[in-house]
């Protein structure tokens, strides 16, 4: 008996439920603890420093981020459990991915309208190309790296060279410039104007340097990049609307100090990539030499990493002089100026949390370079570690109920037709639960039962499955009765012991076929 069969049979919204049930469980979950999440960290800002503004922003939106971004893995991870459904045939592990993304991308509006009320003018499309523009410039390693995780196989063979040595290519590629080009194709990333041109044309002149490509990325961050592998730089829109031209001068100078870093620097930047490449190969890596080996090429990854960072904050501190040596002694300050202006427009603290971080802090880097703010040193964003304990306790609670709703309905299938119809539903067409449906219909609607019960009896080796069967066809079909009534006792008859239950089923089974009543 086929699946589309079944499905006829089914009600439209057990289908319907059983592809898109747990991750509309997810949403519901993930929207409202988003929602929370934001409630309770909406600080009043009036009257209030940018620096006090963005250091409770800061915090309250990594919060809020942080929810979307665990009831996200956590849809796609119970998905992934209860999509073994045979009503939802195909890749397990896409329908847990868009599973998560769609919970993820639910939960944006939460995020959108925060940012709102600190960006009035924000529009939801401007969000969404920004969202786009992070992801394929400052993401796409890790993208590969899920990719990578999800697809590779974990046996040697062609398809093992293929995904785990394009992985490799394409993360190569994509931090040698890569990324650009990706933006250019989603039109994230577009050429620049005269104003930019001027200004980086002006660059060239007190340098020397001239970079390769200019670039402008459409986002509502503030920023400027510099790919020091491809000798491209790139500006966002948003720096260049907020930023006027001695500021937007400055800035480039910064970035052009990173254009001529050594190719050792660039090589130490690459090394970093190691990690993600381990984390795309954790099947084949424990499949091939244990877990233990696993964690032992994840730490040496991480000790890479760390001394990436390293290398990272020293070369921020030389494009930092660079941009100072490089300024006429009118412009004093500017650059100072210009980082400031950067983090007030995009709300980033002026002292981050802790001291392992890319970039120095805003107020060291202002005072080192001779500029004394005209405010207190602020504190860093606070670290809201009672509510990340809240979001993980929030999650075990969905997790939680999720498992306990499904294993309830499993359980209570045989109880009546409607709680076969959702366990059926809730479990993505869990065998067990078809069959327990086909038990339930066997005398109100003997013609359903005969569709479930084959499908089940096909698909299990449980006899109840084509005794039932046979009890059902013995009717209407008696050879096909006959053949479901052997299969059964074949399997019984490999048991030491049979219950009540089943003997009574094939005890019916048989009488109505005119067989004499089996000798137990």
């Amino acid at each position: 008996m086929n699946l589309d069969a079944l499905r006829e049979v089914l009600p439209l919204w057990v289908n319907v439920f059983a592809w898109i049930g747990l991750p509309l469980v997810g949403l519901i979950f993930g929207m409202l603890c988003t929602w929370l999440a934001d409630r309770v960290n909406r600080p009043n800002f009036e009257g209030l420093h940018w620096t006090e503004k963005a250091r409770l922003h800061f915090a309250g939106s990594k919060i809020v981020g942080l929810q979307s971004m665990i009831y996200a893995a956590l849809t796609g991870t119970v998905t992934y459990m209860h999509f073994g459904g045979l009503l939802t045939p195909g890749n397990p592990v896409r329908q847990a991915v868009l599973a998560g993304l769609f919970v993820w991308i639910a939960t944006m509006v939460v995020s959108f309208r925060r940012a709102q009320r600190v960006s009035p003018s924000l529009t939801m499309r401007e969000l969404v190309v920004g969202v786009v523009f992070w992801w394929v410039v400052f993401m796409p390693v890790l993208l590969v790296t899920m990719l990578m995780a999800m697809l590779g196989p974990a046996e040697l063979g062609w398809t093992f060279g293929i995904v785990y040595g394009s992985g490799a290519l394409a993360m190569f590629w994509l931090v040698c410039g890569g990324s650009v080009r990706l933006g250019r194709v989603v039109r994230v990333i577009i050429p620049p104007d005269e104003r930019v041109t001027r200004i980086v044309a002006e660059s060239i002149a007190r340098t020397g340097h001239a970079p390769k490509r200019v670039w402008l990325g459409r986002t509502p961050m503030a920023n400027a990049v510099a790919f020091p592998v491809a000798n491209e730089l790139l500006f966002t829109t948003r720096a260049r609307d907020r930023l006027n031209d001695a500021e937007l001068l400055a800035i480039t100078l910064h970035e052009v100090g990173h254009l001529k870093e050594t190719k050792n620097d660039s090589f130490k930047r690459l090394m970093s990539v190691s990690l993600f490449f381990v984390l795309g190969m954790w099947r084949p890596i424990v499949e091939s030499l244990g877990m233990i080996w696993f964690v032992v090429l994840l730490l040496l990854s991480l000790v890479i990493a760390v001394l990436s960072l390293r290398t990272s904050q020293r070369l921020e501190s030389e494009a930092d002089q660079h941009a100072h040596e490089h300024q006429h002694e009118d412009e004093e300050g500017t650059y100072a100026r210009a980082l400031e202006r950067l983090h007030e427009v995009n709300l980033t603290p002026a002292v981050a949390q802790g001291k392992h971080n890319t970039h120095p802090h805003l107020y060291d880097r202002m005072a080192n370079a001779g500029v004394t703010p005209d405010y207190p040193r602020p504190e860093p964003p606070p670290r809201k570690g009672r509510q990340v304990i809240l979001s993980c306790i929030l999650g075990v609670v969905f997790v939680s109920f999720v498992i306990v709703v499904v294993d309830t309905l499993k359980r209570s299938a045989y109880d009546s037709p409607t709680h076969a119809l959702w366990a059926v539903a809730v479990s993505s067409g869990d065998v067990w639960s078809i069959g327990a449906l086909g038990a339930k219909w066997e005398e109100p609607d003997p013609e359903k039962a005969v569709v479930a019960l084959s499908f089940a009896a096909t698909n299990h080796d449980w006899p109840e499955f084509p005794a039932r069967l046979a009890r059902v066809l013995a009717g209407t079909n008696p050879s096909a009765a006959r053949a479901a009534l052997q299969r059964a006792e074949k399997t019984l008859a490999e048991w030491d012991e049979v219950d009540k239950r089943l003997r009574n089923i094939v005890d019916g089974a048989r009488s109505k076929l005119g067989v004499p009543d089996k000798d137990w």
